[in-house]
């Protein structure tokens, strides 16, 4: 499939992407944990980690509450992440309070992970191959 635009418009560019989380100080420190980074920006309600492609932020929501209900993803925005080593950093991710959703999947691109923040926030993992 092939879709133009119907005249020359300026490039977008994704600036950043982000998540609500109902705890700023856990919600930071596990992001802190899983990417491996520290944040670039951080106040009393909005943490940003400036990563190559875009930066992920987080947004506090202090209504949201932490959920335990991790089904498939089926719509909405997912925020995918490349990664040289998928079970390094699944294993990563699981000891910084983020949970596998279904298994890993091997697809055309590479071998792919869902999983899901204590808020119920969506990511992927994708190791290329």
């Amino acid at each position: 499939m092939s879709v133009q635009p119907e005249k020359s418009l300026p490039a977008v560019k994704l600036r950043v992407s982000f998540y609500y989380v109902g705890d700023l100080k856990k919600a930071a420190q596990a992001y802190l944990n899983f990417l491996g980074l520290s944040p670039s920006y951080a106040d009393e309600d909005w943490v940003r980690f400036q990563l190559e492609g875009g930066d992920l932020a987080l947004h506090l929501n202090e209504e949201l509450p932490e959920t335990s209900e991790f089904r498939q993803m089926q719509t909405g925005a997912v925020v995918s992440f490349t990664v040289q080593d998928l079970q390094t950093t699944l294993q990563r991710a699981e000891g910084s309070g983020f949970h596998q959703v279904g298994e890993i999947r091997d697809l055309p691109y590479g071998r792919q992970v869902q999983l899901r923040d204590p808020w119920g926030n969506r990511l992927s993992l994708v190791e290329p191959k």
